[in-house]
C-alpha cells in the first residue's frame, strides 16, 4: 500500500477543500469581530492595518487594497481575502511534499491546522492561524536539516523567512512550537551531532527577539503578565470548579477533542512501548501546561464566549498531531500500523474539518440577527441605529464591540447606498455626548468618524436612531 500518495492526494485535497470553504463562507469569516473591524479599516482608508506588531498581515491585506484599487465588487474583492490565508497555507505545503519530498510533513502541517482549529476558522484575519502554520512548516523544515548531509542556500532563505513570518505572528504559538520541536529533537536523537544544535539556537533567538518585542505593546504584555499572579493561579487550583473556563475546558475535551485525545494518549502509551520516554513526558506534560495557560488566560471569562479561547486552544494541533508524524516517519514501524494509524489521521480530519465547518451556524446566525433587526427598524431612514446595553445579548452576539462595522460591510454587499449600522452602548452612559454625532460610532469612548465614503461605503450625516425593536 502507498501510503504516501494516499496521504499526498488527501492533504491537496483537504487544502483545496479549505481554500473553497474560505471563498465561499467570506462573510461568516469578515464579518464578525476584530475580523470586520481590520477588513473595514483597510477598505475605508485605503492603507494596511498592522496591529501588536503582526506584520504577518501584510500577506494579506493587499488582495483588500488591489480589490479596491481596481474597484472589484465588493462580494468578490472579500471572497478572495477570505481565500487568501489558505492559498498561502496550500502554497507552504506544497513546498513540503513536492521540494522538499516530505509526504507526512504535509500530512503534519495539515493536522496542525485542522485537528483543533473550530470557531476560529472564521475569524478570517486571525494571525493565530498563520503562526500554526508556520510553526508546523519549520518543524518539518528542522527535522529535514537533521536528516540531510548538505544544506542549501536556499534552504536558510527558507528558514529565515519562516523565522521572520514567526517574529510577525502570534506570541502564543511559541509555546507549543518549543515544545513539538524539543520532542523532536529528542526522538530523532539529534543531540549527538552538535551541527543539528544550530536550529534550535536560531529559534530559540528568535522566540527571544518575539519576547522582547511584546514588551513594547501593552496588549501582549498585559497577556504575559496574567500568567505571573500569583493569587491567581493560587485561587485556580484552590477553586477551578468556580471559574467558568473549567467548564468550557472540559466541554472542548469532551465535545470537540475527544476522538483526538483518544487516539493521542493511545499513541503515547505506542511511544513508551517503543522506548521514547522523554518524548511522551515532555508532550503529556507540553498538553497540560497549555491547558493550564489557558485557564489563567482566560479566567475572566463569565459565559461561553469562545472565540478567543478556541485560538489559543487551537494552538494544542502540533502537540497531538507530532506522534501520528513521528510513527509515519519511522521506517521500524510496521507496515499494518502505518496503514491503521493513517487511516486514522485521515478519519479525524475529516472529523475535526465537520467540527469546524458546523460552527458556520453560529455566525450564521449572527448576520441574520443583524439583518433582520434592520428590517425590523427601517421607519428610520439615515440607517444608523443605537442599541442599549440591556438590549445586546452576549450569549447569542458575544462581543458588541465591532457591530458598527460588521453592519456596514454586510450591508454594503447590496450596494453603497444600502449601507446601513448599528452602535452597541454597552459600556457608556445613555446619555453620553458623544452619541449625538453626525458621523460614525465605532466604539465606545471613541472618537467619531466625522463621515463614511468611499467606493464601498456610504453612511448620511445624520443623528442615529434608538433602536426599538432588535430580532434576538
Amino acid at each position: 500500500m502507498n501510503y504516501e500518495k494516499i496521504s499526498l492526494y488527501i492533504g491537496h485535497l483537504f487544502f483545496i477543500g479549505l481554500i473553497s470553504a474560505a471563498f465561499i463562507l467570506f462573510k461568516e469569516r469578515l464579518f464578525a469581530f476584530d475580523t470586520a473591524y481590520y477588513t473595514f479599516h483597510v477598505l475605508n482608508y485605503a492603507e494596511y492595518f498592522i496591529k501588536h506588531n503582526r506584520f504577518i498581515s501584510y500577506l494579506t491585506q493587499w488582495v483588500l487594497l488591489t480589490g479596491l484599487k481596481h474597484q472589484w465588487p465588493l462580494a468578490f474583492t472579500l471572497s478572495l481575502f477570505s481565500a487568501s490565508f489558505y492559498i498561502w497555507f496550500y502554497a507552504i505545503y506544497i513546498l513540503l511534499v513536492h521540494y522538499y519530498k516530505n509526504i507526512f510533513g504535509g500530512m503534519f502541517l495539515l493536522l496542525s491546522l485542522v485537528l483543533t482549529m473550530r470557531y476560529k476558522f472564521f475569524a478570517a484575519i486571525s494571525e493565530i492561524t498563520f503562526a500554526l502554520c508556520l510553526s508546523g512548516a519549520l518543524i518539518i523544515l528542522v527535522d529535514h536539516f537533521w536528516k540531510v548531509k548538505r544544506i542549501k542556500p536556499i534552504d536558510v532563505c527558507i528558514f529565515i523567512l519562516f523565522g521572520i513570518g514567526i517574529l510577525g505572528s502570534h506570541l502564543a504559538v511559541l509555546f507549543p512550537l518549543g515544545i513539538a520541536l524539543l520532542s523532536l529533537f529528542i526522538a530523532r536523537k539529534a543531540y549527538y551531532d552538535f551541527q543539528n544544535w544550530i536550529w534550535p539556537v536560531l529559534l530559540g533567538f528568535i522566540f527571544l527577539l518575539k519576547y522582547i518585542g511584546v514588551q513594547s505593546d501593552d496588549y501582549e504584555a498585559g497577556k504575559l503578565a496574567v500568567l505571573q499572579e500569583a493569587d491567581l493561579i493560587k485561587d485556580l487550583i484552590l477553586n477551578f470548579s468556580n471559574y467558568t473556563i473549567a467548564d468550557i475546558l472540559k466541554n472542548y475535551l469532551l465535545e470537540e477533542y475527544l476522538p483526538i485525545l483518544l487516539v493521542f494518549f493511545l499513541l503515547m502509551g505506542l511511544l513508551i512501548y517503543r522506548k521514547l520516554y522523554g518524548v511522551t513526558l515532555l508532550l503529556i506534560l507540553g498538553v497540560f501546561v497549555w491547558l493550564g495557560i489557558n485557564a489563567m488566560v482566560y479566567s475572566y471569562l463569565k459565559d461561553h464566549i469562545l472565540i478567543m479561547v478556541d485560538g489559543y486552544l487551537a494552538l494544542l494541533g502540533p502537540l497531538l498531531a507530532l506522534p501520528i508524524y513521528l510513527l509515519m516517519t519511522d521506517v521500524s514501524f510496521a507496515e499494518g500500523g502505518k496503514k491503521i494509524l493513517l487511516l486514522t489521521a485521515v478519519g479525524l480530519l475529516f472529523f475535526s474539518g465537520f467540527q469546524m465547518l458546523d460552527k458556520r451556524k453560529f455566525f450564521k446566525q449572527r448576520l441574520d440577527n443583524i439583518e433582520q433587526t434592520a428590517q425590523l427598524n427601517e421607519d428610520c431612514e439615515q440607517k444608523k441605529w443605537i442599541i442599549s446595553n440591556a438590549q445586546f445579548d452576549w450569549k447569542k452576539m458575544w462581543y458588541p464591540y465591532e457591530l458598527p462595522h460588521e453592519a456596514l460591510l454586510l450591508s454594503a454587499l447590496n450596494g453603497r447606498e444600502h449601507c446601513y449600522t448599528f452602535y452597541a452602548n454597552v459600556d457608556s452612559p445613555a446619555d453620553a455626548s458623544y452619541l449625538k454625532t453626525n458621523g460614525f460610532l465605532q466604539f465606545n469612548h471613541a472618537s467619531p468618524i466625522e463621515s463614511i465614503g468611499g467606493y464601498y461605503f456610504h453612511l448620511p450625516e445624520a443623528t442615529y436612531c434608538i433602536v426599538d425593536t432588535i430580532s434576538w
